[in-house]
């Protein structure tokens, strides 16, 4: 008989968004588990991370007012739509990020390069 059992072990605050912190975290979480003798094995490992979109949304309008792209988003509905889809590649699976930016430079609205290379250089 199989059993099929998810076991939330543990929540942390992290202070990067990286691959390098998040092994690091999975190693202490399995260092501390060979401390009480327990050696887990598990199949499958589930990664929950847990970022605020609202905050990323703000840090992008922030930009664009920095960059003084303020009244041409206000002005074209094209450039709007651009910034949805810039957000929006938050919400991809992992596996179709690198598809979405590559449809997000073919399709940059003129006047926008200098946010997609803001977004290009960007840790968010």
């Amino acid at each position: 008989m199989t059993s099929h059992l998810q076991v939330s072990v543990v929540y942390a605050f992290l202070q990067h968004k990286s691959q390098d912190t998040y092994e690091e975290l999975f190693k202490a979480a399995l260092d501390k588990c060979s401390v009480y003798f327990l050696y887990p094995d598990p199949s499958t490992v589930m990664l929950d991370c847990r970022g605020c979109f609202y905050h990323l949304t703000q840090a992008h309008w922030r930009k664009i007012q920095e960059l003084g792209l303020a009244t041409i988003y206000k002005d074209s509905e094209d450039v709007k739509l651009f910034c949805g889809m810039v957000d929006s590649l938050a919400l991809l699976p992992l596996e179709d990020i690198p598809a979405g930016i590559d449809y997000l430079r073919d399709h940059t609205p003129e006047g926008m390069e200098t946010f997609l290379t803001y977004f290009d250089q960007s840790p968010t």
